[in-house]
């Protein structure tokens, strides 16, 4: 598939809604970010996992494409409480989906670059301090319990919100692995694409 379209297609007939509590967790998203719109014009989202590797990578480009693709003027970003790389195994995944990505620079911690409409995206691990992926007032949302425990209060939070995943990484090596983090894609991508549809509801 080389569209989004192509996705938000595929996720609508093959994979079901998120059930009632977890959209009450989106939902709750989803008004924090309307009322950051509605204020400022924009909104950050950014997903805070421990390695930031695989979940929280995973909902920063699903948001970030989907948000492009509605035309919502989300900046999603993500962090660790350390960095490590974009895991090879969530970008294989990915790529299962039809998004076809370049890695540029250091094999530990490359940048991975994906092309939407003519313009460059950019992705790669970092920890919540790095000052280059930033902003003044983030909406932080951890996506594993560990960043939910153990992440301190990071400069410029304007709301803090929990939306845990399960970690794929229990898959690693095994005849499972790519199946897991297959599957790990389609739900993350269909709780951003919710997340996005419910904000359209709102305007």
């Amino acid at each position: 598939m080389q569209h989004i379209s192509d996705f938000i297609e595929l996720i609508k007939t093959k994979v079901s809604e998120p059930n009632s509590d977890r959209q009450k967790q989106l939902d709750e998203l989803a008004d924090v970010i309307a009322e950051d719109l509605k204020t400022r014009g924009q909104s950050t989202v950014k997903f805070i996992c421990t390695h930031n590797s695989r979940r929280s990578q995973a909902a920063e480009f699903l948001l970030d494409v989907l948000a492009r693709h509605y035309n919502l003027a989300i900046v999603a970003l993500s962090a660790g409480t350390e960095a490590t790389r974009f895991n090879q195994s969530m970008i294989s995944a990915l790529n299962f989906y039809g998004f076809e990505f370049i890695e540029y620079g250091l094999a530990r911690n490359p940048l991975v670059i994906y092309s939407m409409e003519g313009q460059d995206l950019y992705y790669y691990s970092k920890a919540y301090t790095d000052k280059f992926m930033s902003d003044d007032r983030e909406i932080i949302v951890t996506v594993c319990n560990d960043a939910a425990e153990n992440c301190p209060i990071i400069p410029g939070t304007y709301k803090r919100l929990h939306l845990g995943y399960k970690d794929p990484k229990e898959s690693d090596n095994t005849a499972h692995e790519a199946e897991t983090y297959q599957a790990k894609v389609l739900e993350i991508g269909t709780e951003m694409n919710y997340l996005c549809n419910k904000l359209l509801s709102y305007t």
